[in-house]
């Protein structure tokens, strides 16, 4: 707990790669709405195992963690901080986007749009998912570990269901499969329950429902998951898509043919 930030955050990143690992071996069977369930049950087995831990070395209320150093500089700078995940969050991006392109990203695009026929082509399919398991764990982990720095305490009370339907709500409202999507969906979900807050104060005898504010953003997220599951499966980046394609073939509806082109 008292080591170093240049050993804590790799060892966060091998830590995940392997519950990645453990975890994604026997999900490799399981599809659709099973392995959401899955995943959904293996937020409570990670929350059960956390509380133990806080527990048993006798945290009861969570873990103070110092802010890292750079030599004799503490980083404990809101502002400093800032930049600090703005460049992790744009290295993550970064990351992914290489990987997408690469022979990898190919071979997850190819089992996401038909599994039977990129297994027929020769990709190992039970191998690509579990590195996406690997993949995605690992960066979870480090941007846990970075978490608690910036937070300078964690506890498995932070780490709450409705935390969980938040980051579900981001892929689906976002776009699944697209970066862009992940950035779209990530920063309306951020702001939303703003937007929820200020609409409910606006209403006459305001005070009267700030009670009710968490349940009215706990229907707001489902209510909004539904909508763009049934009117707008693309989310954000599907409007975004179209309203770039609207304003780059004005002022026709659809690309001209070819042999039109002069």
């Amino acid at each position: 707990m008292n080591a170093p930030f240049w050993i804590t955050l790799p060892a966060a990143g091998l830590i995940g790669a392997l519950l990645g690992i453990v975890f994604g071996l026997p999900s490799l069977r399981l599809r659709g709405l099973y392995l959401a369930v899955s995943t959904l049950a293996l937020h409570f087995l990670v929350i059960y195992v956390g509380g133990e831990y806080e527990t048993r070395r006798g945290f009861s209320t969570g873990i103070v963690i110092d802010p890292p150093k750079l030599g004799s500089i503490s980083i404990s700078d809101g502002r400093a901080w800032y930049f600090i995940l703005l460049a992790a969050a744009v290295a993550t991006l970064l990351l992914s986007l290489n990987l997408i392109r690469a022979r990898t990203g190919r071979a997850w695009r190819a089992i996401r749009a038909r599994e039977t026929v990129a297994e027929a082509l020769g990709i190992g399919i039970a191998s690509y998912k579990l590195l996406a398991f690997v993949l995605s764990s690992a960066i979870t982990a480090v941007a846990g570990a970075l978490f608690a720095y910036y937070r300078g305490f964690v506890s498995v009370e932070a780490f709450t269901l409705f935390l969980t339907i938040q980051h579900v709500a981001m892929v689906i409202v976002g776009g699944m499969g697209s970066l862009l999507g992940a950035v779209l969906g990530a920063a309306f979900i951020t702001i939303f329950p703003y937007l929820i807050e200020g609409a409910l104060m606006a209403v006459p005898g305001a005070q009267r429902f700030v009670s009710l504010l968490f349940a009215v953003n706990y229907a707001a997220f489902g209510l909004v998951m539904i909508l763009f599951l049934v009117f707008e499966p693309l989310g954000l980046v599907g409007i975004w898509r179209r309203v770039q394609s609207y304003f780059v073939l004005w002022p026709y509806k659809q690309r001209p043919a070819a042999g039109a082109r002069r």
